[in-house]
């Protein structure tokens, strides 16, 4: 008789013990579906806003173009889907998005300077000096602007896949009192 309850002793904490290691995994199976389907669509309008900007970038970067291929435009991200994507990106897409941004500027900058050289160009007629340093600073900020936003198109598929660790993944506890 001892035996017997004894057996079913073990037998019973054991199921006790798979049961509850099986819930705790489904629960945070289910929290992070939850988060990551909350962050989706904010990942995929952010990878269309940065692709757009490198889009632009691209294409002044192209030597050649076709007739009629006109100059791309370049969206705007709502608050909304930025404080979305600011509330639930790892601290990696953050981070990228932080350079991206200072790509960004540079490349807005550059942009800002040939067009100013251009515009002095038209008004004086022979090509002044400034013009190959700006094109040169254009290009150079195209490139880094391409880059950088192939770097942030890497870490946004990396917290989608899963590849790397997620705020998601924090314990409830800390959930809303900001990273750690």
């Amino acid at each position: 008789m001892n035996d017997a309850l004894l057996g079913a002793l073990i037998g019973g904490g054991a199921t006790c013990l798979a049961t509850y290691i099986t819930i705790r995994h489904e629960g945070r199976m289910s929290r992070q579906a939850i988060l990551q389907s909350r962050f989706a669509d904010a990942y995929v309008t952010l990878q269309i806003y940065i692709s757009s900007w490198a889009d632009h970038a691209q294409w002044n970067l192209n030597i050649i173009r076709m007739a009629g291929e006109k100059e791309p435009t370049l969206p705007q991200v709502s608050d909304v889907e930025g404080a979305r994507v600011s509330l639930f990106a790892s601290n990696e897409v953050v981070a990228a998005m932080k350079g991206f941004y200072l790509a960004m500027a540079r490349y807005r900058l550059a942009v800002g300077t040939l067009e100013d050289v251009r515009k002095r160009q038209a008004l004086t007629g022979p090509a002044i000096p400034d013009l190959k340093p700006a094109v040169d600073g254009l290009t150079t900020a195209a490139k880094a602007l391409v880059a950088s936003a192939e770097d942030v198109h890497q870490k946004l598929r990396r917290d989608l896949t899963g590849s790397r660790s997620h705020a998601w993944e924090m314990p409830m506890h800390s959930m809303g009192r900001g990273r750690p």
